[in-house]
């Protein structure tokens, strides 16, 4: 079966509402990172997609997520990329957005308040070895070019897929907004 996993009871009713009617082998569970309510060798494969961007201690989730999957099970995982200037400035604005809200009394929203978390390749190779997983393949994708999507977007599509048939090109990868990895649990 497949198990959702949120911290969000919210996002958990919301997905079980869109899911439910095609998908009747899913388990919705509420939970965070790094404590997962799981056995360990309980999965044969973990996706997290947009998830290591807020969470606290990535070291202890890779640990944790190394716990919950079985001997040669797969971790695929989604981040922002370090290295690109689109992902700072979006940082930047975003902490602008939280400071403008609070000031003018607007609704507190705690998603805001958590600092968005960036990783470099290299970083995650690293933190991913050291918790017992080998990195099988990699990819950078989405590369718009900064700014240009807000001012032509049809340009910076062009442009985007035109840079991404050099996804493993190093010079290129300051230009990616994110990573996707794919490891797996030795």
């Amino acid at each position: 079966g497949v198990v959702e996993l949120d911290m969000s009871l919210e996002m958990l009713r919301a997905s079980r509402e869109r899911t439910g009617l095609r998908l009747r082998e899913v388990g919705f569970v509420e939970g965070n990172l790094p404590d997962l309510p799981f056995a360990p060798r309980a999965f044969d494969a973990v996706l997290c997609i947009g998830v290591f961007a807020y969470v606290r201690d990535p070291v202890g989730a890779l640990r944790e997520i190394r716990r919950v999957l079985r001997p040669g099970g797969v971790l695929v995982m989604q981040v922002s990329n370090a290295l690109c200037p689109t992902s700072r400035l979006h940082s930047l604005l975003r902490k602008a957005y939280r400071g403008m809200r609070e000031g003018l009394g607007g609704p507190a929203h705690p998603h805001l308040r958590i600092p968005l978390r960036a990783f470099r390749l290299r970083q995650l190779r690293q933190m991913l070895e050291a918790e017992g997983f080998y990195l099988e393949s990699w990819a950078r994708y989405d590369f718009r070019p900064p700014l240009l999507e807000w001012v032509m977007p049809a340009v910076a599509l062009a442009a985007s897929r035109a840079i991404q048939r050099f996804e493993r090109v190093e010079a290129l990868g300051w230009m990616a907004e994110g990573l996707v990895l794919k490891g797996r649990a030795g």
